[in-house]
């Protein structure tokens, strides 16, 4: 079943007109530190670049007409609601996905204050989904969809075409009560397990009865027999056999469902509808046998069934598996980021890093600082263009600074041989100085791109942008950065430093995207308690 907050964020974020990607959404979501926390909600809605606010508005009617076309809220029960508004009020979609059409006066019953909304100017353009990309489930119903088409021509007889569809309904029913033994989530197939109170789908499939032997789950042996049958059908129409080796296992099926209705009736004392389900197409396919009369099988046909069968477990069996295997490491990794992103984790290896002077005697007012320059978040990157790894550590940074513009400033220090004033590098840096304090900061923005791109070549770039005019001024800062490099052993490239605190080893410098708010908010903080400044 899918995750009721995340199926909620992602319609909240598709009512607003933008689309995103949904696994990793239900990826940042779930494994945020706080889930499911409204601050949860909001850093993955920062983690998008999409602008959002969270308020906590008075409870008046006056302010209805103020709020947002569409927006999240929470309710006095604590239940997030996804709220339209229409003509006749509000409309909710609540998280067990209930849904109320309310007046004005009902909501303000149901709301406890809080909204949070999206900013709606700018859509982003969906992206194209390719055939490459297909999700597997819709290559897989196309072909079976071809399967079917060519078995109906060949087929005359009208219990062949009955049977095989029955049995392609029975596949059907097997992949949903699969999908929802492996935790896949839908809402649709919660609402058919919980019709009513005597209905309920993990009762009847996680019992004792529901597995043969007490080994193999009846539910796999479903999948295989439909899959296998259906597989039997094609081989047949190929070799021209008859189906009396398909009606015999249909009718071995039968003794099978008469225990599975006895054990949800006396034991379990509940339905399963998905059971249910495959029972009726069983007793349906029975049926169309004795309407149309049981004959025998060659050995022909017999072979033919137990290949198919055989092909569908040598499919079904590895391919569960890798399922069962794929959703265990999901929640490994779930769980391995939300402890990875826990900031007071962070913060305790952040204080406990060394401490660095970040200041220049001379020439510190000549150098490159992003941001808001009066910020109390410092960051230093020691880089150079000339290094491999630093041009990771330049995109990080750059889109750190585009989702948070005047949230912390950003010191660009170079770590180039500035001896040699000749050299390409050392060139490049100077003029990045020099364009830092001749222009605006898009024309350094991209001037930076550019010199921090894939296979740049220096020489290219300084004939793009041109020599540094000032070489001897800017070389001399370069001097004074390098010397700062030497005095605090700081030889290789990058290193970021955070308020003078060397960035925790155990981090990716990506990571710090996860943490920004947080560092913003105790840099802020005077220096008392557990909390320190981290100069």
């Amino acid at each position: 079943m899918k995750n009721p907050v995340y199926v909620l964020v992602l319609t909240f974020i598709k009512h607003n007109g933008y689309k995103v990607d949904p696994k990793e959404l239900e990826f940042q979501l779930l494994s945020h530190p706080t889930y499911p926390s409204l601050h949860s909600i909001t850093g993955v809605l920062d983690h998008f670049g999409l602008e959002n606010i969270a308020l906590e508005l008075p409870l008046e009617i006056g302010i209805l007409p103020e709020l947002p076309k569409s927006f999240m809220a929470v309710s006095k029960h604590g239940q997030y609601m996804l709220v339209d508004k229409n003509r006749e009020g509000f409309k909710l979609l609540f998280e067990d996905g209930k849904k109320e059409q309310l007046s004005n006066e009902e909501f303000l019953d149901h709301w406890n204050g809080i909204v949070l909304g999206i900013e709606t100017e700018g859509h982003i353009e969906p992206k194209k989904q390719s055939i490459r990309k297909m999700p597997n489930y819709t290559l897989s119903l196309l072909v079976l969809s071809i399967l079917s088409v060519y078995l109906l021509y060949s087929y005359q007889s009208t219990f062949e075409i009955v049977h095989y569809l029955l049995g392609v309904a029975g596949l059907f029913i097997s992949i949903l009560i699969s999908y929802h033994e492996l935790g896949f989530q839908s809402r649709a197939l919660d609402r058919i397990c919980a019709v009513n109170k005597a209905t309920n789908c993990d009762a009847v499939l996680q019992s004792k009865g529901a597995k043969l032997f007490g080994n193999i789950k009846l539910s796999v042996i479903s999948l295989i027999y439909f899959s296998g049958i259906t597989i039997t059908w094609f081989l047949n129409s190929l070799l021209g056999l008859e189906s009396g080796a398909l009606i015999f296992v249909t009718i071995l099926s039968l003794p099978i469902t008469l225990f599975s209705i006895f054990y949800q009736y006396k034991i379990v004392k509940q339905w399963c509808p998905l059971c249910l389900g495959i029972i009726a197409v069983l007793w349906a396919q029975n049926l169309a046998i004795v309407i149309n009369g049981i004959y025998g099988f060659s050995m022909g046909e017999m072979a033919t069934l137990v290949l198919g069968l055989l092909m569908a477990t040598s499919i079904l069996i590895p391919l569960q598996s890798l399922l069962i295997e794929n959703e265990s490491l999901k929640k490994v990794k779930i769980d391995h980021f939300k402890f990875k992103r826990n900031f007071k984790l962070f913060h305790s290896l952040l204080l406990a890093s060394k401490t660095i002077e970040t200041s220049i005697k001379n020439y510190g007012d000549k150098e490159i600082v992003l941001g808001d320059q009066n910020a109390p978040l410092e960051l230093l990157l020691l880089t150079s263009p000339l290094c491999f790894y630093c041009k990771s550590t330049h995109a990080d940074m750059e889109n750190l600074l585009n989702q948070y513009p005047n949230s912390f400033q950003l010191t660009i220090r170079f770590n180039v041989n500035a001896e040699n004033l000749e050299h390409s590098g050392t060139k490049v840096c100077a003029r990045l100085l020099e364009l830092y304090h001749e222009n605006d900061g898009n024309v350094l923005k991209h001037a930076l791109a550019e010199a921090y791109a894939e296979n740049t070549n220096m020489e290219k770039w300084l004939a793009k942008w041109g020599h540094p005019v000032q070489l001897e001024t800017f070389g001399q800062v370069l001097k004074e950065q390098q010397k700062w490099n030497h005095k605090n052993k700081l030889h290789f490239t990058p290193v970021l430093l955070i308020n003078g605190k060397e960035f925790p080893k155990e981090y990716q410098r990506q990571d710090l995207l996860f943490f920004i708010d947080d560092l913003v908010e105790h840099a802020l903080l005077p220096t008392e308690g557990n909390y320190v400044s981290f100069h």
